[in-house]
């Protein structure tokens, strides 16, 4: 969302305060995953040397460190040097270039690659990895894909007695390449191969434009022996471009990583490497990368959403709830009244341990309220919650309501987390009209949300503080135009924001 410019200034300052919400201090983030951490090397840009450089690099909290390969004999001998003194280790090395060419047309430059790879296997074995990256060849106008992938399984077949040789294992990478552009061809093509020193690196974030990396997990499976982390965002894709996309913070893009890391524990991917692949910098912008992975590797995750009526009798009708005096609208174990909302990019909704859990969308992700909805009352009533905002920097809960043959929402932390009030109301949303107040919110934090609808008024509170009290007689009252209308009659969302929910309630007056 965008603020308003009478709202630029005041968010501007907000913000000074807030920004610190995303990364909880490493205390409070232990990786309890036993996933090792790497870099690349060319992201460490303090050190002249290697020794130098892979020092910042333990400092900062990485236990490894992953170079491009071919090194050659004098680079091989210094990094061994600089990794004894250090106790770092290198997980791996990168065949980017080489890899990229094992799909070349011109059989001088693919049999020069197969050379170069087999070279950086022996280097692998030499600096104790285990791995060698394998940029998985590419397609454009000149390479059609049926020919690069024909040649990509032969220069693979071609480099499998190598990898017998050093113990090396090949991980073919998922990139822009324009080949293997489904998990499902990435895991028939490994499975052709039908060799245990074949695999994957799956890289979390070069599958973001055009897929959920969970997805991607789920079907690669045991076929994925390492990890690149980077984010994406498809909302910079789309205003910015393709590229541009990558330019975001871990944990502040589109990836839903509770539910990347839910499907990696159902994949039992444990005790392996995951390795950074983002904007480097100096030691403090090391550890701030390094603290962000354990942040997400430290994420409970998120169950899957049962399906609709799951263990209900075949074609038995819901039953409705009655709406009494007070009326509890979630029973802490199910969706049973709650449907989520097809706004196209939303994550994921889940109950977990008493909690509605709603993932990061790209924008948004909600649940809307279809049990008996014919008989929520539209006047005289008040609804009440407990919200918490999880990850993100949005508005983490949007609470869609009726207002007599209307609907208004009551935002909670929207305009750059901040903005509280209620949209629309003379066409003005919560940002412009004089409901609007700023406050801050802390993460992993609950607040008790109350909105009270009665014939000339609408009130709200939030930790029983009054924040809404304005008088409706004369207005006219409505939705913000867009996708929050897929909220009404009654409706929760949140705006690029992991939230959960619970004590839902509706009490008539």
């Amino acid at each position: 969302m965008t603020p308003s410019l009478r709202l630029i200034q005041p968010l501007a300052a907000i913000a000074l305060t807030v920004t610190g919400f995303l990364l909880p201090s490493p205390a409070h983030a232990a990786n309890t995953r036993g996933i090792q951490k790497a870099l690349k090397f060319g992201m460490i840009a303090e050190g002249e040397t290697v020794l130098e450089k892979l020092e910042i690099a333990k400092k900062a909290g990485f236990e490894g460190v992953e170079f491009n390969g071919p090194l050659g004999a004098d680079k091989v001998k210094e990094i061994g040097a600089a990794l004894r003194q250090t106790g770092l280790v290198v997980p791996g090395l990168v065949a980017g270039k080489p890899g990229k060419s094992l799909a070349d047309p011109d059989d001088a430059i693919r049999n020069q690659a197969i050379a170069d790879v087999r070279q950086t296997l022996r280097e692998a074995k030499a600096l104790g990895g285990t791995t060698v990256l394998i940029y998985s060849g590419y397609v454009d106008e000149k390479n059609p894909y049926a020919d690069a992938y024909r040649r990509m399984e032969e220069s693979m077949r071609a480099l499998i007695p190598a990898a017998k040789e050093t113990g090396i294992k090949m991980a073919l990478e998922n990139v822009w390449n324009n080949l293997f552009l489904s998990p499902l061809e990435a895991a028939r093509f490994v499975d052709t191969l039908d060799s245990e020193y074949v695999g994957w690196y799956f890289d979390v974030g070069n599958c973001v434009r055009f897929a959920w990396p969970e997805h991607w997990v789920r079907v690669l499976d045991k076929r994925i022996m390492k990890l690149d982390i980077k984010e994406y965002s498809r909302v910079i894709q789309k205003e910015e471009g393709l590229w541009k996309g990558f330019g975001v913070e871990l944990m502040e893009g589109s990836i839903d990583w509770p539910a990347v890391v839910r499907a990696l524990d159902d994949v039992k991917y444990a005790g392996g490497w995951a390795s950074a692949e983002v904007r480097g910098g100096d030691l403090a912008r090391l550890t701030d990368i390094a603290q962000r992975m354990d942040t997400i590797f430290s994420l409970p995750g998120a169950k899957a959403a049962p399906k609709p009526g799951a263990g209900a009798a075949a074609g038995a009708k819901a039953k409705k709830k009655d709406l009494k005096t007070t009326t509890s609208l979630f029973d802490g174990k199910t969706l049973d009244g709650w449907r989520s909302i097809n706004f196209g990019g939303e994550g994921e909704v889940v109950v977990e341990k008493g909690n509605l859990l709603i993932g990061m969308g790209d924008p948004f992700t909600g649940v809307v309220y279809d049990e008996g909805e014919e008989d929520l009352p539209k006047t005289g009533y008040e609804i009440s919650l407990e919200a918490m905002k999880l990850v993100g920097n949005d508005f983490f809960c949007a609470l869609t309501f009726p207002v007599a043959e209307s609907h208004a929402t009551f935002v909670v932390g929207g305009w750059g987390g901040a903005v509280v009030g209620i949209s629309n109301l003379d066409g003005m949303d919560a940002s412009e009209n004089e409901t609007a107040s700023y406050l801050r919110f802390e993460t992993d934090q609950w607040y008790k949300i109350r909105v009270r609808v009665t014939r000339n008024k609408i009130l709200a509170w939030i930790d029983d503080k009054k924040l809404v009290d304005v008088d409706i007689r004369d207005r006219e009252v409505s939705l913000r135009p867009g996708p929050i209308d897929l909220c009404a009659p009654l409706g929760i969302a949140s705006f690029q924001t992991r939230a959960a929910f619970r004590k839902m309630a509706l009490r008539k007056l």
